[in-house]
């Protein structure tokens, strides 16, 4: 055995973390993870908010973490040893920043926005990751999910929390052919993180049946973590957003045409969306031959 727990010792039980001798290998690790605008901020907040977890105030870009790892802050002359352990020593270091002697779970946050990038993630954590606890957040009805972003694009607010007077929502209609799309990709990236069941503790939380009736939510996230049962005083604000259909104007129409995109799973097309993905093509194209042009965009 390494060391003793001593009244003295137990105090900084959580020795120096990763650059000094030990880790506290009691501490459950955790990644919360799901497509954006799926519920993860709100599991984030209610987790972090226990006075036995640690973890921090933001989200972690999973790029930098999973991808890149130790290559994010050097000029890429990384040995193979270095680039292999990176992300989980730099996972660890995150994950335990804000701990202390009372801590007996620690994660982060993390949102997948494309299939490529999930793919990359569910990599790495089956390659270095094992011993973590995966909390996987689905949205099942995925144009509110979808309305959401878009209301949150165009309003500039990612999280309503406080409302405002009573003012109308400003009304969205959503493009069939781009959420189709978006709908496709979504359904991908859930099924890829579902991988994660045969190899890492898992837990899914549903956003409609967990996270917005409340029902045996809680309870899930304690005893998956083992941590123990305390009113979540800490989240002493709700969400306000209307609901999807009040502020998505097509929102009745769209969902009666996604049978048809989940079975046939092929895009559907409207010339909007053409243009769409075609000026999304020319900026690409053009900010690669003008890179200082655009490099503040």
């Amino acid at each position: 055995m390494l060391f003793s727990v001593t009244p003295s010792v137990k105090k900084n039980r959580l020795a120096k973390t990763i650059f000094g001798n030990l880790i506290q290998m009691e501490i459950k690790k955790y990644i919360i993870i799901g497509p954006a605008r799926s519920g993860t901020t709100v599991t984030h907040l209610f987790l972090r908010g226990h006075p036995h977890v640690s973890a921090l105030n933001d989200e972690v870009k999973i790029s930098e973490l999973f991808e890149k790892g130790i290559s994010a802050f050097t000029f890429g002359s990384d040995l193979p040893n270095e680039k292999a352990q990176g992300p989980r020593k730099i996972y660890d270091l995150l994950a335990l920043l804000n701990a202390d002697s009372a801590t007996t779970a620690a994660g982060i946050k993390c949102a997948v926005a494309s299939v490529e990038k999930a793919k990359k993630f569910v990599e790495q954590i089956k390659s270095s990751f094992s011993d973590v606890y995966i909390i996987l957040i689905v949205r099942e009805d995925v144009l509110a999910q979808f309305g959401s972003i878009l209301r949150a694009k165009k309003t500039g607010k990612f999280h309503s929390w406080i409302k405002e007077n009573n003012r109308p929502s400003s009304s969205i209609t959503v493009d069939k052919g781009r959420y189709s799309q978006y709908l496709l990709t979504n359904i991908e990236i859930v099924e890829t993180l579902q991988s994660l069941k045969e190899t890492n503790n898992f837990l899914e939380i549903s956003y409609e049946k967990d996270i917005l009736t409340g029902q045996d939510y809680c309870a899930k996230l304690y005893n998956f973590l083992q941590l123990d049962p305390i009113e979540p005083a800490w989240l002493n604000s709700k969400k306000v957003a209307p609901p999807p259909n009040k502020y998505i104007s097509n929102y009745d129409s769209i969902k009666l045409a996604e049978e048809t995109i989940k079975e046939k799973r092929q895009p559907l097309f409207t010339l909007r969306y053409f243009l769409y993905k075609l000026l999304r093509v020319i900026y690409r194209r053009t900010s690669q031959l003008f890179p200082k042009k655009y490099a503040q965009k």
